[in-house]
């Protein structure tokens, strides 16, 4: 089982490594805007937290990849 992971630089985008030595697919553009979109209309269509939810998507995305690939990084409860 993989410890914990570290943050590997592939040009402008980084990604988690698991200490397996394993890259860990990269996150797309629509996957974030998807579930950015989804906490969106979760909180009811409130505006003016774009940013937010972008990044709280980028987030729970890297996690559920990190946690997928036998990663064991815990964010909270976001």
């Amino acid at each position: 089982m993989a410890k914990a992971h570290r943050l590997k630089s592939t040009g402008s985008n980084l990604r988690e490594v698991p200490r397996t030595g394993v890259a860990l697919p990269p996150i797309t553009h629509e996957e974030i805007a998807e579930r950015a979109y989804d906490l969106y209309v979760r909180r009811g269509g409130e505006d003016g937290h774009d940013v937010e939810d972008w990044l709280a998507a980028e987030l729970r995305l890297r996690q559920e990849r990190l946690n997928s690939y036998g990663g064991t990084r815990e964010t909270g409860d976001l």
